[in-house]
């Protein structure tokens, strides 16, 4: 069963992984990227939506309160051996992504 668990810690490795090499990637024409899209770090609060400056400062702590809810929701399903625990893990993996972004690169990385 512990496996489940090393899988989340994986991806969740993997995604940070993707994330940076995405940031610091440069191409040998010198350009930041060369793919199909083209990363931008999102600063504002959800799907580009403005909102006040104060909004900044309050995002971060929320999402870090959410994160720790989802963090204890996900431990309960795991102990529980529920089949619904990959899907709260894959969502919680998510949310402390997007916190890592916040902290790390002021926005999240789109």
């Amino acid at each position: 069963m512990k496996w489940r668990l090393l899988v989340l810690v994986i991806l969740f490795a993997v995604d940070r992984s993707i994330t940076r090499l995405l940031l610091n990637y440069k191409s040998p024409s010198g350009r930041s990227a060369d793919f199909l899209f083209t990363p931008v770090i999102n600063r504002d609060v959800a799907f580009s939506l403005h909102g006040p400056a104060w909004t900044q400062q309050l995002i971060v702590p929320v999402i870090f309160f959410i994160c720790l809810l989802l963090i204890g929701y996900t431990i309960s399903r795991y102990r529980m051996s529920g089949p619904d625990f990959a899907c709260w893990g894959l969502i919680t993996i998510g949310a402390l992504s997007n916190l890592f972004d916040r902290l790390l690169y002021s926005g999240v990385v789109d």
